[in-house]
C-alpha cells in the first residue's frame, strides 16, 4: 500500500518527503525522531501557507493570512504536533530539585520519552494537515482515508538487500538525483550493477516507478538489466513493472500503438522483412542474383537502399540537417563491389562510384511500398515517435531517465530522448551511460562525436576500476588499445583483480576467414577444463 503522503508529491514534494520519512521512523521503532519529523513536517506546510520566513512555529499559529484559512480541527493538529514536537526535543529545562534553591537555573537538558501511540497520534494529525493543504491549493483532489502506519509498506520493503559494495565513484553516481549526467563507463566497471542500484535508491526517495524511463541500444543490454532488476525487487506491489526497462526502437513501438499514435493495422517489419522486400524490388530490376546470404558485403546491399529512403522520408517532412541520417559511404572491397554490380548499383563508368540513380529508384519503391501495405520498418518508429513528440505536449513524459550505450545511438535517438525527458519535476534527472571506446555502430548514424557533444551539456563522470579482468589480461589489451588503436590511456580502465597469470593463461591467434574463427573459438572452448574460464 503506499504511504499517505504521495498525495503532495506534485504540490509539496519536499513535505511529502518529510512525511514518508516520518512513517519510516515509526516503522523503525523510532518514536521520538518520528515525532521530531512531524513536527518539522508541520512548520514547513504552516510555511506554505504564511509565507514568512523569519516566524518561529508559535507566531505561524498567530498570523493573520493562516487564521484567515484555518479550521478548528486543523488549528488543533497543529497544536497537538508543536505540543509533542517541542517536548521529544532536547532544550533547556528549568525546574526547582531538591535541594537547588528556587528560580535557580538547572543547564540539564531533557526529552520526553514518546511512545509508539503518541507517534502514530502525530501522523494522523499530519495527515490532517495534508488535507488541508491539498483543499487549498489542489481543491479538485479528494484525499484518500487515513492509513494506520503500522499498515503501510514502502518500496523499500519491496526491494532486497543490497549485496554490493559500491566504490566512491559508482556511490556518487548512484546518489545523481538532479540534472543532466554523463557517466563513462568501460566494461567490466560495474555499470550494471549501478544501474539496477539508482532505481532502487530513487525508489526509496520516492520517485514513482511509473515515471522511471530506462534506455538501451541493444536487447542483449536490456535483458541484461532486466535480470538485475528482478533480483533487486520483489513482489507486483513494488510497482517495478511500471518502469520500461528496454531498446529504444521497443519503446517507440509501445508509445505509438498504445497511445494509437499509428494505425492498429499496421505491422512492424524486423531486419530481416526489411531485407526480403528490398531484395524483391532490386529483382524487379531484372537483374538475377537472388540475395541468399544477408550476412556480411549481402547486408550492405539493403543498408544502401534502406538509408536513402530514410533520407528521402526525412528531407520531405522537413527534418532538421543534424538529425538526417548520414549518406552512405562509397563502396570498399571486392566482395562487396561484385554483389554491388550484380545488383546494377555500381556506375557503368565506374566501378568505385555507386549507381545513385538506381539506388534512389530502389528507395522510392521502398518507401512506396510500406505506405501501400502499412508497413512500419524500425527506423519508421523513431521517425513516427520523433514527430508525435514534437507536435503534441499532451504525450506522456518522464522525470526520470537513464540511458545506456549511449555511443550507440543517433543524434534522432538522442533527440527523442530529450523531448521524452520532462525536466520540471524536483527529482528530474537524466543520465547517459557511455564508452568512448565502442562506438561501433557508425554505419547507422551513431558517431563518437554523440559524446563529445553530450559532454558540453552534461556534467561528466567516470569509472575506471574493472572489477571483472585480471590485471595480466587488462594490461595487454590496454597496450593493445593504445598502440594499435590509438586510445587515450586516461580514458582505459585499470585493474582491481590482481593476480598472476597462470602458464599459458594468453594466447594469440590468426586465422584467415571469419568461419575458421568460429571453428578456432569453438576448439577453444571445448579444450577448457570445467573449472576454466575462456575469454575470447
Amino acid at each position: 500500500m503506499a504511504d499517505n503522503y504521495s498525495i503532495l508529491e506534485k504540490p509539496f514534494p519536499e513535505l511529502a518527503e518529510i512525511g514518508r520519512k516520518a512513517e519510516c521512523l515509526y516503522r523503525e521503532g523510532l518514536f521520538r525522531e518520528c515525532i521530531q519529523q512531524t513536527r518539522q513536517f508541520a512548520e514547513g506546510a504552516l510555511k506554505n501557507v504564511v509565507r514568512k520566513e523569519r516566524l518561529g512555529f508559535a507566531d505561524m499559529l498567530r498570523d493573520e493570512q493562516y487564521c484567515r484559512h484555518c479550521d478548528p480541527i486543523v488549528h488543533e493538529a497543529f497544536r497537538r504536533i508543536q505540543y509533542f514536537g517541542n517536548s521529544a526535543s532536547h532544550y533547556p529545562y528549568q525546574a526547582t530539585l531538591p535541594g537547588v534553591p528556587a528560580k535557580t537555573t538547572c543547564p540539564d537538558r531533557y526529552s520526553v520519552v514518546r511512545t509508539k501511540d503518541d507517534a502514530r497520534f502525530c501522523l494522523s494529525y499530519c495527515y490532517e494537515v495534508t488535507r488541508w493543504l491539498i483543499y487549498l491549493n489542489c481543491p479538485g483532489i479528494q484525499c484518500p482515508e487515513f492509513v494506520e502506519p503500522d499498515e503501510v509498506t514502502t518500496i523499500r520493503e519491496q526491494i532486497s538487500p543490497q549485496k554490493t559494495v559500491f566504490d566512491d565513484a559508482q556511490t556518487a553516481v548512484i546518489r545523481l538525483a538532479f540534472g543532466s549526467h554523463l557517466v563513462l563507463a568501460p566494461p567490466g566497471c560495474g555499470k550494471t550493477a549501478v544501474l539496477t542500484e539508482r532505481m532502487a535508491v530513487a525508489a526509496e526517495k520516492g520517485v514513482p516507478f511509473s515515471e522511471m524511463l530506462c534506455l538501451t541500444f541493444t536487447n542483449r543490454a536490456a535483458r541484461g538489466m532486466n535480470e538485475r532488476i528482478s533480483q533487486r525487487f520483489s513482489g507486483e506491489e513494488s510497482g517495478i513493472g511500471e518502469c520500461y526497462v528496454g531498446n529504444i526502437h521497443r519503446f517507440c513501438s509501445k508509445f505509438l500503438f498504445e497511445n494509437e499514435f499509428v494505425d492498429d493495422t499496421a505491422e512492424i517489419l524486423d531486419e530481416d522483412e526489411s531485407a526480403d522486400i528490398i531484395q524483391g524490388i532490386l529483382q524487379e530490376f531484372e537483374v538475377g542474383r537472388k540475395l541468399a546470404d544477408l550476412d556480411g558485403p549481402a547486408r550492405s546491399i539493403v543498408t544502401y537502399v534502406q538509408n536513402q529512403a530514410d533520407r528521402l522520408y526525412q528531407k520531405k517532412n522537413g527534418y532538421p540537417e543534424e538529425l538526417i541520417v548520414p549518406s552512405f559511404d562509397e563502396p570498399t572491397g571486392k566482395a562487396v563491389t561484385e554483389i554491388l554490380r550484380s545488383y546494377g548499383l555500381l556506375s557503368p563508368n565506374n566501378d568505385h562510384c555507386l549507381n545513385k540513380d538506381r539506388i534512389e529508384q530502389a528507395a522510392v519503391s521502398y518507401l512506396a511500398y510500406k505506405e501501400e501495405q502499412h508497413l512500419l520498418d524500425f527506423n519508421d518508429l523513431l521517425f513516427k515517435a520523433y514527430e508525435t513528440l514534437s507536435s503534441r505536449r499532451d504525450c506522456r513524459r518522464y522525470a526520470w531517465i537513464q540511458v545506456d550505450e549511449i555511443q550507440d545511438l543517433s543524434p534522432l535517438q538522442l533527440k527523442i530522448i530529450d523531448l521524452l525527458w520532462e525536466r520540471e519535476k524536483s527529482y528530474a534527472v537524466c543520465v547517459y551511460f557511455g564508452d568512448e571506446q565502442q562506438a561501433i555502430y557508425s554505419f547507422m548514424g551513431a558517431k563518437l562525436s554523440t559524446l563529445t557533444d553530450l559532454q558540453k551539456i552534461c556534467v561528466v563522470h567516470r569509472l575506471h576500476r574493472n572489477f571483472r579482468s585480471p590485471k595480466y589480461l587488462l594490461d595487454v589489451l590496454n597496450r593493445f588499445a593504445v598502440r594499435e588503436l590509438g586510445c587515450s590511456a586516461a580514458l582505459l580502465p585499470t585493474a582491481e583483480v590482481e593476480s598472476v597469470a597462470p602458464t599459458g593463461a594468453l594466447k594469440l591467434m590468426r586465422v584467415p576467414s571469419p568461419a575458421a574463427q568460429r571453428s578456432e573459438v569453438a576448439k577453444l572452448v571445448k579444450l577448457t577444463p570445467a573449472d576454466r574460464t575462456a575469454a575470447v
